[in-house]
Order: structure tokens, then C-alpha cells, then sequence
């Protein structure tokens, strides 16, 4: 009976012990915070990159599409065929890279560019290329940089990969949970001379 009794106290006096103990409440409360806290910072610095990679592109294209504009991507000394100028125009819109995301050589495999004519600047489609999938599809792409007074749309578009996206469901725009950046630019072509045709 009494080694009952001695228990039971030894046991009350431990539990008002253990209550009393507060040496590992700092490293439990620590632990519950710091997860969140490291999730949280890593989605406001991936949304920050992704946002500068957006910027950086958007003057990559507006630097490039001057080369349309004042007629040199038209001129013959910038590539024959239409194949020739838009491998060449990709590479001067690359070789402003890297985009922060992108590396120089990810943006010279991955940009999709899309550069037309239209009627009217009403008319400029500058919609991301994204299916009802949430695929990116560029199959109507083209490369027509007009002639002198043309009025031109130039896209170009570049997937981004989202590292975390569970912690960043909003950043994603594609069914992978990447995100498709596009930059564009719309403008009449200046009065440049039209160029020489072969031959003449």
C-alpha cells in the first residue's frame, strides 16, 4: 500500500516537473513557425524571379523588334529565306539573355516566336498561346515582318519552369504547373526603302 502511495507521488511530482520544464517549448514553437516562414519566403522570391525574367524578355523583344521596324530584318544582307531571318531573329532576341529563368541556350530551344501583318492595330492578337489543355501551342506561328508602313505584331513566347508549384498554385498558367511568358510589341513599320528583289 505504501509503495502505491510512493508511486504515486514520484509519478505527480514528474508530470509537475515536466510542467514546470520549459527548455524545449522554444525549439517545438521554432519548428511550427519555420516551415511556413521557408515556404512563404521561397514563394515570394520564385514570383519575384519569374516577374524578372518577364521584364527582361519584354525589352529583349521591344530591342529586337526595332530590327523589323527600321527594315533591316527585310533587308537580304539579314538572312535569304523566311527560315534564315527567323532563326536569326531569335538569336538576336537570345543573345539578350540570360532572362534571370532562362539561360541564353534554354531561350534559343524553347522561344516560340510569332511575328505578322494585320489590317489594324484593333486587329494585333497578343493573347498567350495556350490550349483548352493548358498546352502551349504555337501550330499558326508565323514570320512575316511586312514592308515599309506595315503595321506588324511581334510575340514571343517562353516557358518557365515553376520549381515548387503546390507552394505557388497561382503562378502557373499550364497543365505542368510551368508558367508561359510572352512579351509583345505592335508597330507600323518606318518608310524604309523596300529591299531589292534577287536578280534585279
Amino acid at each position: 500500500m505504501g509503495s502505491t502511495r510512493q508511486r504515486s507521488r514520484r509519478f505527480i511530482s514528474l508530470l509537475r516537473l515536466f510542467g514546470r520544464n520549459d527548455e524545449g517549448a522554444t525549439a517545438v514553437e521554432f519548428a511550427i513557425v519555420v516551415i511556413p516562414f521557408i515556404a512563404l519566403m521561397f514563394t515570394l522570391i520564385e514570383t519575384a524571379l519569374v516577374f524578372f525574367t518577364e521584364q527582361s524578355l519584354e525589352t529583349a523583344v521591344q530591342n529586337s523588334a526595332r530590327l523589323i521596324l527600321t527594315g533591316q530584318v527585310q533587308a537580304g544582307a539579314y538572312g535569304g529565306s523566311m527560315d534564315e531571318k527567323l532563326k536569326r531573329f531569335k538569336e538576336d532576341v537570345c543573345a539578350q539573355g540570360p532572362f534571370v529563368l532562362v539561360s541564353a541556350e534554354e531561350c534559343r530551344a524553347r522561344a516560340a516566336i510569332d511575328v505578322r501583318t494585320v489590317a489594324g492595330f484593333a486587329g494585333a492578337d497578343t493573347s498567350l498561346p495556350i490550349n483548352d489543355r493548358g498546352e502551349v501551342d504555337t501550330r499558326d506561328f508565323t514570320f512575316s515582318p511586312g514592308q515599309a508602313g506595315d503595321i506588324v505584331v511581334v510575340r514571343v513566347a517562353l516557358e518557365v519552369r515553376i520549381f515548387v508549384p503546390l507552394l505557388n498554385p497561382g503562378l502557373g498558367n499550364l497543365a505542368n504547373g510551368n508558367r508561359l511568358i510572352m512579351s509583345s510589341a505592335a508597330f507600323r513599320n518606318e518608310p524604309f526603302p523596300q529591299p531589292q528583289a534577287s536578280g534585279a
